[in-house]
């Protein structure tokens, strides 16, 4: 039952770390989408 309960605990731990890693990326790409899109924005309005 010990053992049980260890494996489950690793795989929320294992699960939890991707879904962590894969919000922070999805989130780098929108900051650096939405960046982009701003400087685009800021260098049509000059023009």
């Amino acid at each position: 039952m010990i053992k049980g309960q260890s494996m489950k605990l690793q795989l929320q731990v294992i699960v939890l770390l991707i879904w962590t890693t894969s919000i922070t990326e999805l989130l780098l790409k929108f900051w650096v989408l939405k960046g982009i899109v701003g400087f685009n924005f800021k260098d049509r309005s000059l023009a």
